[in-house]
């Protein structure tokens, strides 16, 4: 079963497999641009499109942007999936533990660090707290990690309702994809969505959208 068809699992193998390729080093200040890159290194279908750009809501007579990390289609059924993609480095862990900014942490300590990941329950894991640079502020923020995450499904699942919308229209206030890469026909199919988050080099964690059947289908341009 194909990851169009719900099976996320074989994705996650290949991401697992593919770190366990790369030196902790590596993991240290990964970042999510880099994350999203192998996942499209990985991707056995190459029917998909990178940060669509979606009208993603209406607020006050304004509209906001929003960008898909991967739409992922099935160019025969025009079944679709969206992905949203989730990194939190090392660094940024060991940081939220210790309370603060430290420059240099010890090499063997973010070891120390992954070998824990590896065994760590969900529960655990989404009580961590995670240390970021938000630019917004100018200045590191702490976040517990399964805010990090709520947010993100929270993301998700407004992307998809814009998904499902079809085109979005700006005149006529309507949310939806507004990206010349995707082509949009009347027809049934169902939509889906995944978040991937991964934590350091062996921990990847997934949470998935219901699944919605819709009145389009959807085609590369």
């Amino acid at each position: 079963m194909s990851l169009l068809e719900g099976n996320i699992m074989d994705l996650v193998d290949k991401i697992l497999n593919y770190h366990k390729s790369k030196p902790i080093r590596s993991f240290r200040e990964y970042n999510e641009s880099g994350f999203h890159s192998v996942i499209e290194l990985l991707l056995s279908s190459k029917s998909y499109v990178s940060e669509m750009r979606l009208i993603a809501e209406y607020k006050k007579d304004t509209y906001k942007y929003g960008f898909v990390d991967l739409f992922l289609l099935n160019t025969i059924s025009g079944d679709s999936l969206v992905l949203e993609i989730k990194l939190l480095n090392l660094i940024g862990l060991y940081r939220g533990n210790e309370g603060f900014p430290i420059t240099n942490p010890d090499y063997y300590a973010l070891e120390k660090l992954d070998k824990l990941l590896r065994t760590e329950t969900e529960e655990s894991l989404l009580n961590r707290k995670y240390m970021h640079w938000c630019k917004d502020s100018n200045r590191f923020k702490i976040v517990k990690v399964k805010k990090y995450i709520e947010d993100g499904v929270a993301q998700l699942n407004k992307y998809l309702n814009a998904v499902k919308n079809s085109k979005a229209s700006i005149n006529s206030i309507r949310s939806g994809i507004l990206d010349s890469r995707v082509n949009i026909e009347d027809g049934t199919s169902y939509l889906r969505g995944f978040l991937i988050a991964s934590f350091g080099s062996h921990k990847i964690l997934t949470k998935q959208s219901k699944t919605k059947k819709i009145n389009f289908k959807f085609d590369t341009n």
